[in-house]
């Protein structure tokens, strides 16, 4: 429950800034895209890239020219389909009430909202402001995709992948020493790991599943890229 709450908190697949980053009426000169009605504005999309820069930053991962531009075209994507699903929650006319996210809140300990809080640096009113767009997506999502199964049959197949790979990595690490005969030691058991990996392939698949759906939607969609890559340069020009 604790590790779904802080999930749900932190954002979906496509929730790259839950803050509306659109503005509807005339097309803009300084929009980043068009989607449809709505434009995305070059300021958002500029501080989003950035912010996603910097992130590697952080982390010790100095990016190259070749590495921002695929952070550049990715992060417009991402944008342009958050845009996309925006439009589709008001036409599919998405709610949430406060009273839900309220209830939400509520089956917490108080534990993790204050550790929510802490981590993501937010105000109880920014938690639920943010709880109560990611809920929105979390319904949008569950009305058109399908539920998600897992076998028992596909989980023992990636049990035994992940062990194998395991192994492999612990070899290598001992190389020849002594530890090596015990490689496997480490490793849970099937049982053990059964509902974590069950967890994980359920996300992944649902993950799967939504980028697929809303590529779909953007067909259906009028879509300008106001932001041009060197890459997309280097290719009209070959």
């Amino acid at each position: 429950m604790k590790r779904k709450f802080l999930t749900i908190v932190s954002g979906s697949v496509l929730a790259i800034g839950i803050a509306g980053c659109s503005t509807s009426g005339e097309e803009d000169k300084d929009a980043a895209a068009q989607v449809g009605s709505e434009t995305i504005a070059m300021e958002d999309f500029n501080t989003k890239y950035e912010d996603t820069v910097k992130s590697y930053e952080k982390q010790g991962m100095e990016l190259n020219e070749d590495q921002k531009e695929q952070v550049k075209t990715a992060t417009l994507e991402q944008m342009i389909s958050q845009e996309v699903v925006e439009q589709e929650i008001k036409k599919q006319e998405i709610k949430v009430t406060d009273e839900d996210v309220q209830k939400r809140i509520d089956e917490q300990p108080q534990e993790v909202i204050d550790n929510t809080m802490e981590q993501q640096d937010l105000t109880m009113d920014e938690l639920k402001k943010n709880l109560k767009e990611q809920m929105k997506y979390d319904k949008f999502f569950k009305a058109n995709t399908d539920e998600v199964t897992v076998s028992d049959e596909e989980l023992k197949s990636e049990y035994d992948k992940l062990v194998e790979k395991a192994k492999s990595t612990q070899s290598k690490e001992s190389k020849e020493s002594k530890e090596g005969e015990n490689e496997t030691s480490n490793i849970p058991s099937f049982d053990e790991y059964k509902e974590t990996l069950k967890q994980q392939l359920v996300t992944q698949k649902e993950r799967e599943q939504s980028t697929k759906y809303v590529e779909e939607l953007k067909k259906d969609y009028e879509i300008e890229k106001n932001v041009a890559s060197e890459n997309d340069d280097q290719k009209e020009n070959a």
